[in-house]
């Protein structure tokens, strides 16, 4: 077991302070990396809103009957 002395407990506390101001979870903006090749690939979407250019990456369909009560606070629409 490790003896607790002023200088585990400074270590400790010290160690805490730097885990609480590293920038961890900062949302920066992502970059498309190749410029818009003017036709879409299988899976691969890109389209413009405003001066963004938005990048959807999607891995399929997966098409199959809905339960009627899937959504709970509403009718099944058909």
């Amino acid at each position: 077991m490790t003896e607790m002395t002023r200088r585990t407990a400074l270590t400790g506390v010290a160690a805490a302070a730097a885990v609480a101001l590293a920038p961890i979870g900062v949302a920066t903006p992502v970059r498309a990396a190749a410029p818009a090749a003017g036709k879409q690939s299988p899976g691969w979407y890109r389209y413009k809103v405003g001066s963004f250019e938005i990048t959807v990456a999607t891995d399929g369909a997966n098409r199959m009957k809905l339960p009627d009560d899937f959504v709970k606070n509403a009718p099944a629409m058909r």
